[in-house]
This record gives C-alpha cells, structure tokens and sequence, in this order.
C-alpha cells in the first residue's frame, strides 16, 4: 500500500506544469527514481529537527520545481523592489532563471564541470580499487556513463545535456 501512495505522490508531483523536464526525462526512463527518492529522504544532521536539514530539503524542493528565488521569480513576485534588472549577475548577457543560472549561465559551466570532473577521477579511483573489473572496464563505464560523459567532453556539449545533468 505505501508503494501506491508514493507512486501516487510522485505522480502529482510531476505533473505540476514547473516540472515539465522532469516529465519528459522520466517519459525517457533517464532518471532513477529510487536514487533520487535516497537523496531527497538524505539527512546528513541525523536529526529531523535540525536547521540545516530544513535548509538542504527547502534548496531540493525548489531546484528540482524550478522555484528558487532568482531574479526572474523574484521580480515576478516584487517589480517595486527588482524593477526589471533581471540580468544574471555572473554573465550579464541572460535573464537568471532557475535554468540559466543552475545549468546553462556561460560564466558557471566551467565551474560545474570541474566538479563533475574531479568526481568521475574520484569515483574511478575508488572503484579501482575495490571493484573486481578490469581497469578498462571501470574507466569507460565512468567515461560513457549519463553522469559524467558531459562534462568529460567539450565544453559546448554542456549546454545540449542539461537534462543528463539535472537527473545524474
């Protein structure tokens, strides 16, 4: 019975019209919801009432409904306040939104890569050391894999895999 109501829930879930990516990735089987059911059930306090905790599950919930406050939203909510100076404060040249700032802001993606980068060696080393594979092996699953392919390429190919790197 508790299947069919977290079946139901991520069901209403994804059919809110901020979640229309998400929607498609999982039409395309390209996310894996028991993973990202662990991440955001994920408390690295091991207290429920702590602070931070309430802090890292209010970031997920608005990255992944695309709400969190950035100028776009905010100036939505308060044009006395933003009065339309909306230009992502990275780059100058987009509008931030929750997409152009998370993933595709120009003066971001090198910073995000790297990162994608160092945990593809970090992952490879640690499985080379403790997986039963031959190295070869080992190195093109990390290599071809969904999670670290982008970031392993050309930098221009970021942009086209937004969606591999919201459900890596």
């Amino acid at each position: 019975m508790g299947k069919i109501i977290d079946y139901r829930l991520i069901d209403n879930h994804l059919n809110h019209h901020n979640l229309a990516d998400i929607q498609e990735s999982t039409k395309k089987h390209m996310i894996n919801w028991p993973v990202s059911s662990k991440f955001f059930s994920l408390n690295s306090c091991n207290d429920s009432t702590c602070d931070q905790h309430s802090k890292d599950v209010s970031w997920k919930m608005k990255t992944s409904t695309n709400t969190l406050p950035t100028l776009d939203v905010l100036n939505r909510n308060f044009p006395d306040l933003i009065k339309d100076n909306i230009n992502c404060m990275l780059c100058h040249n987009n509008s931030e939104t929750n997409d152009h700032d998370l993933w595709k802001c120009p003066s971001l993606l090198p910073h995000i890569r790297s990162a994608f980068q160092e945990l593809a060696i970090l992952a490879q080393d640690i499985l080379h050391k403790d997986a039963d594979k031959l190295n070869l092996c080992i190195t093109d699953t990390i290599k071809y894999s969904n999670v670290f392919c982008w970031s392993l390429n050309d930098i221009r190919a970021i942009t086209d895999n937004v969606t591999a790197i919201l459900c890596a």
